[in-house]
């Protein structure tokens, strides 16, 4: 085959028709409903409601590794950016997983049911949506402890957060509603202040703005003086003015 003009040469390497053609299945338990890879695409994980457990599954040759034990019922995954860490959502709880030896870590406590799970785009907070109890538990990664949950809609089972991490946005089911949620503040934005009266905040008293301070006018003029530096013979004697404050 020439090397400059390969165009003209038959080739003979031989190419799938369907480039996107099934592999060979993973044998795995019964009982998987999501899924999650690692942002290195090295490992994928599955968890297993059968097994109170999750899978990896390792890409590079495609073979089930030893499962990990997690809580009951788990459903909803995330990793972190970082791929560090993968927090599996059980029924009630939270499991850290620890990638790089892919153990578990100690449960974390959230709300009941928590159907979806995000993460904000710097890896510091992942959010829960507990569909049970109709609210939304904050995780701080860095010590992997719970904030108070936030209250949103009924039966909330989805979440987008936005890419520049200050809006989280939680579908509730059964009220047909979409509630923000400001991600630094951890609050809604539709929760209203008791003492509003329409959504409005109250008005508050204006204070009396204090006059300016006042100066003294002052007029200015300027003098002229002989200048103390030596007079240049081309120029006669040389002057110099200063400006003098006058009442």
């Amino acid at each position: 085959m020439s090397p400059f003009f390969p165009s003209l040469w038959p080739s003979r390497t031989k190419f799938p028709t369907d480039p996107h053609s099934a592999g060979s299945p993973i044998v795995l338990a019964k009982g998987g409903q999501s899924i999650a890879v690692t942002p290195s695409g090295k490992t994928v994980y599955v968890p297993i409601i059968s097994l109170k457990a999750v899978i990896p599954i390792r890409t590079a040759t495609n073979t089930a590794l030893p499962p990990i034990p997690v809580g009951d019922e788990p459903f909803a995954m995330v990793v972190t950016p970082n791929g560090r860490t993968v927090y599996v959502g059980n029924a009630s709880s939270l499991t850290p997983i620890r990638v790089s030896t892919n153990s578990p870590l100690a449960d974390i406590p959230v709300g009941n049911q928590p159907a979806r799970m995000v993460i904000t785009p710097d890896g510091r907070t992942v959010y829960t949506v507990n569909a049970a109890d109709n609210t939304v538990t904050p995780i701080r990664v860095s010590t992997n402890t719970a904030r108070p949950p936030i209250p949103v809609g009924g039966f909330p089972n989805s979440a987008a957060i936005t890419p520049d991490d200050k809006t989280l946005y939680v579908g509730n089911l059964n009220d047909a509603t979409v509630t923000p949620i400001h991600v630094r503040q951890n609050s809604c934005r539709h929760r209203r202040h008791p003492e509003w009266q329409d959504g409005l905040r109250p008005a508050t008293p204006s204070r009396p703005s204090a006059p300016p301070p006042t100066r003294p006018s002052r007029r200015f003029r300027w003098a002229t003086s002989p200048s103390i530096w030596p007079s240049h013979p081309m120029n006669g004697r040389s002057t110099s003015s200063t400006l003098v404050a006058t009442q």
